[in-house]
């Protein structure tokens, strides 16, 4: 779910994979949750990739981003064959 370098890219501190939350389960918060501890967690630079075509999971990056007013960037390129959107950010230390 989460990565560092060297298997993150070297640029960042920390890179979110792989975050599924099952169909009965989606729209309860717990993605949300484990995403809230995560940033507690691991503060740093941030890096997020989505395919292009997973409407679901931009939504929820969207959600997250305006929910805990977090400033990204944002760009769409081809991966591997795919298209998909970056999104990078940093989350500060919390205090």
């Amino acid at each position: 779910m989460l990565s560092h370098p060297p298997t993150a890219p070297k640029d960042v501190d920390n890179e979110v994979c792989e975050l599924f939350v099952l169909r009965g389960f989606r729209k309860k918060g717990i993605g949300e949750a484990a995403i809230k501890l995560i940033f507690k967690l691991f503060p740093g630079k941030y890096v997020i990739w989505q395919l292009v075509e997973n409407k679901a999971a931009i939504h929820f990056w969207y959600s997250v981003y305006k929910k805990q007013s977090i400033k990204y960037n944002e760009t769409t390129s081809e991966f591997d064959g795919d298209q998909v959107i970056k999104q990078w950010f940093e989350i500060p230390k919390y205090k």
